[in-house]
């Protein structure tokens, strides 16, 4: 994916602390760079427009961000491996991924303190996925009006 990458460790369980947290996840692939850095991989067998779609949406899909903060130090790049029958395989780096991984890191460590404190959490749901989510009690999309707001009478 990247000139002088080298392979370090696959399929690798982390663990890494946010705060009071500890953030926990399995990476498909870790490559150290020349510089030393570290380059976080996830292989996918969906389309390739897909795939390129998660590249181009960052604050939307989260998965190479969280890589990334499952490690403890800078520098650090990512890609998604994309591996389709009919086409190539192709490397789509993710786009300043400090940042991502930066503002996740961030937005789980306020999300949990307000779990902890037992504020009341919107809804994540959104989108044709949840049409079909089985799920969908989970993420309490159901109980939100659209504003965001809780529906009291369905929430109780």
């Amino acid at each position: 994916a990247s000139a002088g990458a080298r392979f370090a460790q696959a399929e690798q369980d982390l663990q890494q602390r946010l705060g009071r947290w500890s953030l926990r996840g399995r990476v498909d692939r870790i490559d150290r760079l020349p510089d030393g850095g570290a380059m976080v991989i996830d292989y996918k067998t969906e389309s390739r427009g897909t795939t390129e779609a998660r590249i181009k949406h960052p604050a939307e899909d989260v998965q190479l961000a969280f890589y990334a903060a499952l490690l403890p130090a800078d520098p650090v790049s990512g890609a998604y491996v994309s591996i389709v029958e009919s086409e190539p395989t192709k490397a789509l780096a993710a786009a300043d991924l400090p940042a991502w991984r930066d503002r996740l890191r961030q937005a789980l460590q306020q999300d949990m303190d307000r779990i902890a404190g037992a504020a009341p959490l919107p809804a994540l749901g959104a989108g044709s996925a949840c049409d079909h989510c089985a799920a969908r009690g989970l993420c309490r999309q159901d109980f939100w009006a659209p504003d965001g707001a809780a529906r009291p009478e369905e929430a109780a």
